[in-house]
């Protein structure tokens, strides 16, 4: 697997970054497994744990084996290029503005994320965390995800509204993957 580029960035930052990005790849890995485990479960008609529908109908709405198969595609999406591919993280760029975590800007062949302030005031873990940052920027390049709600009551809102939207939306993605306890 290919190491991440850092750029840009104090001792500091790259530190933050450093761990965000090998804590990512643990959390997208548990629930990379947790969803196939979930699509195997109902493909054969059985029944996943509560815990399992819990989390997924609390951030992507009501549990069927199409809902689960499109979310589990975007994360193993997201697991299976990082593996493969370099993917480049810097800091201090100038498009960041004030209160931003982070951005990317889609280019074809190109993994870049843009971190920003807020990134490094941030948790490591649990909610609005550098390591769901980065899930939410990786799920916007590798997914096409976009930013129809913010936040953690939004976005359960929408999830219980319009779960396809749930589904496409960013942060709906950092949430559920900030779900899991990686310890």
């Amino acid at each position: 697997m290919p190491a991440p580029t850092y750029v840009n960035m104090t001792v500091n930052q790259k530190t933050q970054a450093q761990a965000a990005y090998n804590d990512l790849r643990l959390f997208l890995g548990k629930a990379d497994a947790d969803l196939i485990d979930m699509q195997k479960t109902l493909d054969k008609g059985g029944e996943v744990t509560k815990d399992q529908q819990r989390r997924f109908e609390n951030w992507f709405g009501p549990l069927s084996l199409a809902s689960v198969t499109t979310v589990k595609d975007n994360i193993h999406t997201c697991v299976r290029i990082l593996s493969g591919n370099a993917l480049t993280i810097d800091a201090n760029n100038p498009g960041c503005q004030a209160g931003w975590f982070a951005f990317v800007v889609a280019a074809a062949g190109v993994l870049n994320i843009h971190l920003c302030g807020a990134f490094f005031t941030a948790p490591l873990h649990g909610e609005n965390s550098q390591v769901g940052t980065l899930v939410h920027e990786l799920t916007h390049t590798l997914c096409g995800t976009l930013d129809l709600a913010y936040g953690m009551a939004a976005c359960a809102q929408l999830a219980t509204t319009n779960p396809p939207q749930a589904m496409t939306n960013a942060d709906n993605y950092e949430y559920f993957v900030e779900s899991f306890d990686i310890r």
